[in-house]
This record gives C-alpha cells, sequence and structure tokens, in this order.
C-alpha cells in the first residue's frame, strides 16, 4: 500500500498501482481525519482477517526557510509543521491500529515476539529530534521540535501498543537527496530505502521504543 494526497501530482504512483496487481494507491490526507479512517477502512477490506503488519509514517514538512532565526518564526508555520509532523502520524496510528491489532493476534506477537512481518509502527524521524546531538549547528526551531515531539509519540506507542505485540520505532532515513532533503546529501533515495529495509528486517522487541538511523545504530534522544 501505498497513499497520496494530491492525485495530480501522484500519476506514476497510480499508474503503477494500474499494472501490478500487488500494489494499492490509497488516497490519504494526514491532516483530515475524515480521509485517514476512510484510508484504514479502504486496507481493511483489501487485508481482511489478516490485518495490517506494517505501517510506515513517512509524510513530513519543514520551515520555508532552510534554517529559520528567531525573527522569522511563524505561530502559523509552527502549527502547520506540528499537525503534519507529529500529530498527524498520531492520528494515522490511531485510525490503523484496529488493523495493526488483528495482525498482531494472527501472526502470534507479544511483548517477547515482535518484528515488522508480525505488526508494527514505523516512524520516519531525523537526527535533528535529538537535544544530545548538539554539533549539528541546525536552528530549525519548527522542524526540530515537532520531531523531537514525535519522537515522544514514538514512546508513548511503544509503551501502550507494546501491550499486545506491537513494534514501535523512530527511524531517521539520513541525508538524503529529495526536494525535502539536501541536494547534496550523501545518500540517493534508494540506498536510504536500502539501508532502511535492512534495518528492519532485524528488528525485534528488544528495539521497541528504539531511536535509530537508517543502519540501524542508535541514537540518543
Amino acid at each position: 500500500f501505498a497513499t497520496y494526497r494530491d492525485e495530480s501530482r501522484s500519476g506514476e504512483l497510480i499508474e503503477i498501482a494500474a499494472t501490478q496487481a500487488n500494489v494499492h494507491a490509497v488516497h490519504m490526507d494526514v491532516t483530515d481525519d475524515r480521509t485517514i479512517a476512510a484510508a484504514a477502512d479502504r486496507v481493511g477490506q483489501i487485508v481482511g482477517g489478516a490485518g495490517l503488519n506494517l505501517l510506515v509514517n513517512n509524510a513530513g514538512i519543514a520551515s520555508a526557510e532552510m534554517f529559520p532565526t528567531l525573527n522569522q518564526v511563524e505561530r502559523q508555520e509552527l502549527l502547520a509543521i506540528f499537525n503534519i509532523n507529529a500529530i498527524s502520524p498520531c492520528m494515522v496510528a490511531k485510525h490503523f491500529s484496529g488493523l495493526l491489532r488483528r495482525a498482531a493476534t494472527k501472526s502470534g506477537a507479544s511483548k517477547t515476539n515482535m518484528g515488522v512481518d508480525k505488526a508494527a509502527i514505523v516512524q520516519i524521524t531525523s537526527h535533528l529530534a535529538s537535544i544530545a546531538i548538539t554539533d549539528s549547528g541546525v536552528q530549525n526551531y519548527g522542524y526540530r521540535a515537532s520531531k523531537y515531539a514525535l519522537n515522544m509519540i514514538t514512546h508513548n506507542l511503544a509503551s501502550e501498543l507494546g501491550e499486545v505485540g506491537i513494534l514501535c520505532v523512530g527511524v531517521h532515513p539520513g541525508l538524503v537527496r529529495t526536494d525535502m532533503g539536501r541536494p547534496d546529501g550523501p545518500l540517493s533515495a534508494e540506498e536510504s530505502v536500502g539501508d532502511m529495509l535492512k534495518t528492519l528486517a532485524s528488528l525485534t522487541e528488544k528495539d521497541q521504543g528504539a531511536f535509530l538511523n537508517h543502519t540501524g545504530a542508535v541514537l540518543p534522544y
């Protein structure tokens, strides 16, 4: 499954889904709870009693200014960043939790038996969320604070959903050459995704609530 917000900008995804039986493009705007609920219903219709094994929350935005100073900070922009980067992943997890619980039960997941092949939520976060990492030199008020909030949400999800065997982790994808990332980033999207797939496949209950980078190294909160 892959979700899209704007059909006019998602032609390639929709075309792939139209030609590949195992790929499903589902409309969802993470700022609109109605579309999140509708997306969860659509996924539920397809997966049926098996449930959903893995939910990846990837949507995110940053400030219009790359490194805004205090004088450039605007209330509405901060609210928009927090809404998409922190609140929305929480709401998506809420609406999809029933499908994840179903998968956990079906796969025999428990507090001592977890993995992305059973039931898991992966939040795409950032090393910039770390308070302990102080040498980044990046003063991005909204983005950094919102990703720290996302990490705390992940920690709470791990505490609650871990009781039924749902693994919850945050993963920093690295500095990737994407529209929102850095044009001079050391990683291509393919390299970052390749690393993350290997990392996710290795996760167990020992990683519950962890904050990791794309290679699986633990990052400090």
